[in-house]
C-alpha cells in the first residue's frame, strides 16, 4: 500500500475524526477490490477529509486512475470536468456509487493521478500523471522537506491542488508521519493560538500573510514548528523574512512548478541566496533551460503524461520533449532559478524589460501596504507605464505618492518605480491566493488614487 506507517500510528486526523495507519490499511483493503472492478477513471471529490485519503490510497492500490475534482466547483464546472473524464464513476468510503458516466476518452495507460487546470487557454484541462511520476515526486519531498526527521505536519492549503496533496499528502504518507487536515486558515488559526501548531506547516502565500496578520506574535506559539513549505506563487523575501522571525525554529522551503510539472524547483532557507527574490534549484527529475525568449522549460522524469482528451494540446505546450510552462526566468551562475512570472508579466518599457512579478514583491516592503500589485497602462512618450494597485493600514492613507515613489527607488532603479500609485480594498485573487493580474484594471473606477 503507498501509506507506510506502524499500524497503531495514528495517519490521518481531520475535523475530529482520527484514523491509524492499520484503520487505513484495512480500508483501503475493503475498497480496492471495488475500485478494481471498474472500468476508467475513479473521480474523488478532494476535501480536506480523511476519505480522500482513502479513496486515493485505494486507487493507487487497484491501479486505477484517481481525477481530483475540486470540491467547490460550481454546477458548470463540475459538468465541464466530468466530460473531459470519459468513462468514470465516483464512491464514497463505503463503496455506494455516488454517480457514474460512459465515456469514448481513453486515458493514458500509465496514468494514477489526473488534476484539473484552467490552462493557457482559461478552458479546464485534464492533466494525468504516472505512478512513477508519483513515486519519484515523494522520493524528492521526502528529502528536500526532510519528512523523516519529524513526525506531523498539517495541511490547510486544499487538496484539490498539487501542492498540498501531491507535494505533502502522499509524501507524509509514505514517509508514515501523522497529518492533520483543516478546511482553510480560518481552522488553523486556534490551533496556533493554543501553541498546538507542530511540525511541518504547508501554505500559500496568501496563508501565511493571514497567519502572520491574525496570529498572536507569540513567540511560544511557534516553538514547535519546524518546517515551513511555500507554493502555489510567488514567495516575497519580504514575507520569507517575516516568516523567519515569527518562525525562529522553522526551516522554510520555497517551491515551484505547475500542474504539468509539479514540484521541478526548491529552495531552503539554508541556502545563502533564500532571502533573495530566488525561487530554486531544480529537483532531481527534473531538467530545466531557459529559451532564448526567456522562457523557463522542463523536461525529464517529473513531466506529465499529456493531457487527458487533448493530444493536440499536449503536442502544443509539449515540443522536442520540452514543456513549454510560459513563465519567464533567469538563472544564477550557481545554478538557482528565478521566476519573473508569467512572459506576460515581463514587460518591455522603453528599452527595458521590467518583471512585474519583481515590483510586485517591492511595493509588499513599503510601510504600511499589505498587499499589492503592478501593472501596465497606456503612456504617450513610451506606450506603457507602471501602475501599483496597494491595499493596506489606514496609515497608507497618510502617505504621499512622492513619498511612495522614493522609498521604492531607494531599491529599485528608478524605471521600475510606478508612476501612478492606486489605493484598494483587496486584490483579486483566486481560491489558492494566486494574483489574477487580468482583473487589476476593473479596480480602477472604484480605487483611491494616492496624491
Amino acid at each position: 500500500m503507498w501509506a507506510d506507517g506502524a499500524a497503531s500510528t495514528v495517519a490521518l486526523t481531520a475535523g475530529g475524526r482520527v484514523m491509524t495507519y492499520g484503520d487505513l490499511a484495512a480500508a483501503v483493503a475493503e475498497l480496492a477490490p471495488q475500485l478494481a472492478q471498474r472500468r476508467g477513471i475513479v473521480a474523488v471529490s478532494a476535501r480536506n477529509e480523511i476519505g480522500t485519503a482513502v479513496m486515493l490510497c485505494a486507487a493507487l492500490a487497484a491501479n486505477r486512475p484517481a481525477a481530483l475534482v475540486p470540491p467547490g466547483a460550481t454546477e458548470t464546472e463540475l459538468s465541464a470536468y466530468r466530460r473531459l473524464l470519459g468513462r468514470a464513476v465516483e464512491l464514497d468510503e463505503r463503496g455506494t456509487v455516488v454517480w457514474e458516466q460512459d465515456g469514448a476518452v481513453a486515458h493514458h495507460p500509465d496514468a494514477a493521478l489526473i488534476a484539473f487546470t484552467s490552462g493557457s487557454t482559461g478552458e479546464p484541462r485534464a492533466v494525468q500523471l504516472s505512478r512513477a511520476h508519483l513515486e519519484r515526486n515523494a522520493a524528492n519531498c521526502i528529502e528536500m522537506v526532510g519528512m523523516r526527521e519529524v513526525r506531523e505536519q498539517m495541511i490547510f492549503a486544499p487538496l484539490s491542488h498539487l501542492f498540498a496533496l501531491f507535494g505533502h499528502l502522499l509524501p507524509g504518507l509514505r514517509a508514515g508521519l501523522t497529518t492533520h487536515l483543516f478546511s482553510g486558515v480560518a481552522e488553523m488559526r486556534p490551533v496556533i493560538e493554543r501553541g498546538s501548531a507542530r511540525g511541518i506547516l504547508s501554505g500559500v502565500p496568501s496563508h501565511w500573510e493571514a497567519l502572520l496578520r491574525y496570529c498572536r506574535p507569540d513567540p511560544g506559539l511557534y516553538a514547535h514548528v519546524s518546517r515551513l513549505v511555500s507554493s502555489g506563487s510567488p514567495l516575497s523575501e519580504s514575507l520569507r523574512r517575516r516568516l523567519a522571525d515569527r518562525f525562529p525554529n522553522a526551516v522554510q522551503l520555497n517551491g515551484y512548478g505547475l500542474s504539468e510539472a509539479p514540484r521541478i524547483l526548491s529552495l531552503s532557507s539554508r541556502h545563502p541566496r533564500f532571502f533573495s527574490n530566488a525561487t530554486g534549484l531544480p529537483t532531481p527529475g527534473a531538467e530545466l533551460a531557459v529559451g532564448d525568449d526567456g522562457e523557463l522549460r522542463v523536461r525529464g522524469a517529473l513531466l506529465m503524461l499529456g493531457y487527458l482528451g487533448a493530444p493536440e494540446a499536449t503536442a502544443e505546450r509539449v515540443r522536442d520533449g520540452w514543456l513549454h510552462t510560459g513563465d519567464a526566468a533567469s538563472v544564477a551562475e550557481d545554478g538557482v532559478y528565478t521566476v519573473l512570472g508569467r512572459l506576460d508579466d515581463v514587460r518591455k518599457i522603453g528599452a527595458e524589460r521590467i518583471s512585474l512579478v519583481e515590483i510586485d514583491s517591492e511595493l509588499l516592503r513599503l510601510a504600511g501596504v499589505e498587499d499589492a500589485a503592478a501593472a501596465v497602462e497606456r503612456d504617450d512618450v513610451y506606450g506603457e507605464r507602471l501602475v501599483a494597485y496597494v491595499a493596506g493600514s489606514d496609515a497608507l492613507r497618510e502617505r504621499s505618492r512622492a513619498e511612495l515613489r522614493d522609498e521604492l527607488a531607494q531599491r529599485v532603479a528608478w524605471h521600475k518605480v510606478p508612476h501612478r500609485f492606486l489605493r484598494v480594498a483587496a486584490l483579486p485573487r483566486n481560491r489558492v491566493g494566486k494574483l489574477q493580474r487580468g482583473l487589476l484594471a476593473a479596480l480602477e473606477p472604484s480605487a483611491e488614487e494616492i496624491r
